[in-house]
């Protein structure tokens, strides 16, 4: 049980990374400005109809769900080899952290997704890039 669980860590990694660090891109909609958020494609925002509601776009955050599943497991194969020669303890809380990362983003992301959104497969709109900064996504 813990080989399974030491060797499927790369998925709360992949989530954590998920939510930070991320990439915010201000958009021109028309005469509009708006924020996207999300790397490598954006796929989620606030909603130009209604306040307080997000639009999530599925296509984007499926592609970038496998990105993030790829770079947590290229990341966690390089953190496994790097603490191989640590003591039990300190490995116990090194997957610890991870999975306490892992959780939170995961939890943070069911909520983002679940309560007031709009969703949709892919951009409702056609936009064009103004500034693009580093930041966190939800």
């Amino acid at each position: 049980m813990r080989l399974i669980i030491y060797k499927l860590l790369f998925i709360p990694l992949s989530m954590g990374l998920m939510t930070y660090p991320s990439i915010i891109w201000q958009v021109a909609l028309d005469e509009d400005k708006t924020i996207y958020f999300g790397f490598p494609v954006p796929w989620n925002s606030p909603s130009l109809v209604t306040s307080l509601e997000k639009n999530i776009y599925w296509l984007p955050l499926i592609f970038d769900m496998f990105f993030y599943a790829i770079v947590g497991y290229l990341l966690w194969k390089y953190i496994s080899a790097y603490i191989e020669h640590w003591s039990a303890a300190i490995k116990l809380l090194v997957v610890a952290f991870i999975s306490l990362y892992g959780l939170m983003a995961s939890l943070l992301l069911m909520v983002l997704v679940s309560l007031g959104t709009s969703h949709s497969l892919w951009f409702d709109y056609d936009f064009s890039i103004l500034n693009v900064s580093l930041g966190f996504s939800i």
